[in-house]
This record gives structure tokens, sequence and C-alpha cells, in this order.
């Protein structure tokens, strides 16, 4: 293979967004989790804490959705060059998956929004909260696993969260 062929972009595009992806997930949970959710200005002083963290996060997820749209462009033109009678079933799964990255990016935009507000000279602690309560219902596949995970974890005081009963693992 000489040159950059769509196979070439597909493989490239592919493993970039899984790279970025996971550097923006390591750089999300960096951040922590915030003490007390239920309060909202010491989850607006949580926020204004992890800001940064939290805000690179959500832009390498950005970017790493943004570089998927672009192997599931290359898929779709590999399916499509390998059976042209099928043509229908790979637009339909590239336009399924185009469908779930807008919907992700769109969550990622209520969580930049609320970041943004919480560093805002005129921060509400309150609308700082809704704006994360409706980023975790938006996201609610992740983010109901990571709370099960905290309250778990916080239980067992020490034990890892995956531990299903009290016995040591030494």
């Amino acid at each position: 293979m000489s040159g950059w062929s769509v196979v070439r972009w597909t493989g490239v595009l592919g493993l970039a967004s899984i790279v970025v992806q996971l550097v923006g997930f390591i750089f999300g949970f960096a951040g922590g989790m915030p003490s007390d959710i239920n309060d909202a200005t010491k989850f607006l002083a949580y926020a204004k804490t992890v800001h940064f963290t939290a805000t690179t996060a959500l832009l390498l997820l950005v970017i790493g959705l943004t570089l998927f749209i672009g192997f599931l462009a290359g898929l779709r033109a590999l399916a499509v060059s390998a059976a042209a009678k099928d043509e229908w079933l790979a637009t339909t799964t590239f336009g399924a998956g185009v469908a779930v990255t807008v919907i992700v990016l769109i969550g990622l935009g209520f969580g930049l929004a609320g970041l943004a507000l919480a560093v805002s000279s005129h921060a509400d602690a309150a609308k700082v909260r809704l704006l994360a309560e409706v980023w975790c219902l938006w996201h609610s596949s992740w983010a109901r696993p990571a709370r099960w995970a905290q309250r778990r974890e916080s239980s067992r005081a020490g034990w890892p969260w995956w531990a299903g009963s009290d016995r040591s693992w030494s």
C-alpha cells in the first residue's frame, strides 16, 4: 500500500479516537468525585476546584468523539466498497453511530456549560448543581456505575469496590 488510503485513514482515526478518549477519561477521574452533591455550595466549590482537569477531560472527549465520526465515515466507505448492493446497511450503521455520538456531544456541552458557569463572576450554586444533574441524567449510563462504586467503596473503608465479601484478598 502506497499513500494514505481509506483503510489507513479509518484505522488511524479509530486508534486516535480511542487514545484521546482514554486520556480524557484519565483526566476526568483525576478530578475525583464531589464530597456532597446535595449541598449546592459544596458542589460549586468542587466545580471551581476541578475546573481545569474537568474542562480538559471534556474537551478531550469532544475531540475524541469528533475523530470517532471520521472513523465511522471510513468504516462506511469500506463497507460500501466491499458490498455495494448493501450500501443501505453501511449508511444505517453510520447514521446510528453519528446519532449516538451527537447525543453524547450534547451531554458534554452541558458539562462544559456548568463548568463555565462555576468559574464565572456570577456563579450561582443552584444553577451549577442543576447543570451537573442534567449532565448526570444525560449520561446516566456513566454516572450510575460511578456513584454505585463510590458508595460501595466508602462502605468498606479500604476494600476495593468490586470485593463482594469482607475477606482479605492477600
